[in-house]
């Protein structure tokens, strides 16, 4: 085979291969827009299951206080939300802990902790900062109507009020700590005035 046939059959290969791999981008491209939309979906289906648990028991908690009871049909609706309420408020914590430890990343200098803080997302933090809150206070209702649903079917011990008082308590916790870790990077942020390029 010639010189000329062989870069000829060469340049042949490489522009087969880099249609290929054309294609093969093209392909990715596509499955990471369904993974977008996918985690989008599921973070919509979430964010939804997440408001109507809340709603229930508002709605539940706010006619309670208003007559001084819980009905049977109240309970009924609210009976599964305890593990959704705690399952997310469990999957908050998680992420805001993961986002507020990548704040260690911050060296001072401005590009590198602009990067980091993008990173962090500071937006998506204060939604759940927001979202842990919102959490927490519908699980203290939930509570207080668990308990009320005790007293009125004669279940109630002390030992209910201090398993719910430890829990409510080391919620509280969770939430005040996680505030002081938004506080801490907030301060670690303005000392280096990260920039973005």
């Amino acid at each position: 085979m010639s010189h000329r046939s062989l870069e000829a059959t060469t340049a042949a290969q490489l522009a087969a291969i880099q249609a290929q791999l054309a294609r093969i981008e093209d392909v990715v491209h596509d499955i990471q827009l369904t993974v977008n939309h996918v985690a989008a979906f599921i973070a919509t289906q979430q964010r939804a299951t997440v408001h109507a648990a809340l709603d229930a028991v508002h709605d539940a908690h706010d006619h309670a206080t208003r007559t001084g009871r819980l009905t049977d049909t109240d309970w009924q609706r609210l009976n599964d939300y305890e593990r959704v309420l705690e399952a997310q408020v469990r999957a908050v914590a998680d992420e805001l802990a993961r986002r507020l430890g990548a704040g260690s990343d911050l060296d001072g200098h401005p590009d590198h902790d602009a990067k980091t803080m993008a990173g962090i997302n500071p937006a998506r933090v204060a939604g759940l900062v927001q979202l842990h809150r919102a959490l927490v206070g519908g699980l203290r209702r939930w509570h207080e109507l668990l308990l009320l649903h005790k007293i009125q079917t004669d279940e109630f011990d002390e030992d209910d009020a201090r398993s719910a008082d430890r829990r409510l308590r080391g919620l509280r916790t969770q939430h005040r700590d996680l505030l002081a870790d938004v506080t801490r990077l907030a301060d670690q942020a303005d000392q280096t005035r990260p920039r973005s390029n």
